[in-house]
């Protein structure tokens, strides 16, 4: 709640995008785009805990949301399927896709089929023993080829 005011926040302390989740109230959502588009940034919606993933990420794009992420929840997937992606990008006609959750240099090439915008890698990074070696890892998944760190979210 309170999207356009906590949206403000952030991009008063320098972020360039922020995240609301889609299964919020669409007077939030719509908050948090125009108070992103006041400030010349952007907005992301979360689709993590939505059941009708194609039907919302078609509504967010008719909003206006930047991007559209499709979230697995780390603790849910052995017992949940994993989210159609395609399923989502096809409903997507103005704002790019983003994939978050659960990401693995072992899950990689089934998220890259799908061409995502943006892939966020977190507890990959965050639990591994040697986090530069697991960025490495993604890196290398990605077939990156940069001299310097790799600008991974």
């Amino acid at each position: 709640d309170g999207g356009a005011y906590e949206a403000g926040m952030a991009f008063d302390s320098g972020a360039s995008i922020v995240t609301v989740l889609a299964v919020a109230y669409d007077i939030t959502i719509k908050g948090v785009i125009e108070t992103a588009k006041t400030y010349g940034c952007q907005a992301m919606a979360d689709l993590i805990g939505v059941h009708q993933l194609a039907n919302r990420a078609a509504q967010l794009d008719q909003m206006g949301i930047d991007w559209v992420c499709v979230h697995s929840a780390t603790d849910t997937l052995d017992s949940v399927a994993h989210p159609n992606i395609e399923s989502v990008r096809s409903n997507l006609h103005h704002a790019g896709l983003a994939v978050a959750g659960g990401v693995t240099p072992q899950r990689l090439p089934s998220i890259l089929v799908h061409q995502p915008d943006i892939i966020v890698v977190g507890s990959y990074l965050t639990k591994h023993k040697y986090p530069m070696q697991a960025a490495r890892e993604i890196r290398d998944g990605l077939n990156l080829k940069c001299l310097g760190d790799p600008k991974i979210l």
